[in-house]
């Protein structure tokens, strides 16, 4: 598609969230980087509101990994280096989708630990920390930001710009189709290491 001149983008809501944006700038000052990790909890799955949509709690094409894992497996890439797998495993009841997984991964020559629980006494959670050696950065919970130079973990402010929306990546990929494709616009081929990625989970 990109060799024929054609433009093609993805919808990973990660992409150009105000935490994100935040992060494109303020990596370098973690400085020499040493990993990433990446936890998640459910206490349910599907979550209540997928009820209606039956598959995403069955093997085939649901489960944590592929629905929820491919943001974070997308904000990695992005921020840190291509993703790739090393080795990932996942555990499943007697029926239905996954209820544990975890991975090694890499994103370029950094190492990615992956852990997820589905069906657990513990609150839905989601956290990605990217680990440095001057400062670290963690996102919980897909919009809350803080960093950490040692100490505590501090909170981030960010600016309420409207970013993060339906809206604004439309508005990227028309920038994009009239020749000027934004940094932060996920492609087919973002998506495809991302989908690499999380089938290596299930193979």
């Amino acid at each position: 598609m990109a060799a024929a001149g054609g433009v093609t983008a993805v919808n990973f809501p990660l992409s150009d969230t105000n935490g994100t944006l935040y992060l494109e700038k303020a990596v370098p000052e973690a400085g020499q980087l040493l990993g990433v990790d990446v936890r998640m909890t459910f206490p349910q799955w599907p979550r209540p509101f997928q009820a209606p949509a039956a598959w995403v709690g069955e093997r085939a094409e649901g489960g944590f990994i592929r629905e929820v894992f491919s943001h974070f497996a997308y904000l990695t890439d992005h921020l840190v280096g291509p993703i790739s797998a090393e080795r990932a495993t996942v555990d499943y009841p007697a029926s239905g989708s996954e209820v544990a997984a975890r991975g090694l991964l890499r994103a370029g020559e950094v190492p990615v630990q992956v852990s997820g629980y589905a069906n657990v006494a513990a609150p839905e959670h989601y956290e990605w920390t990217l680990w440095g050696s001057k400062r670290s950065f963690r996102l919980t919970n897909w919009a809350q930001l803080s960093t950490s130079d040692g100490g505590p973990w501090t909170p981030v402010e960010l600016d309420g710009d409207g970013t993060g929306a339906e809206t604004t990546r439309l508005s990227r990929f028309a920038q994009a189709i009239r020749g000027s494709r934004p940094a932060n616009l996920a492609d087919f081929a973002d998506a495809l290491r991302v989908q690499e990625v999380v089938e290596a989970f299930y193979a």
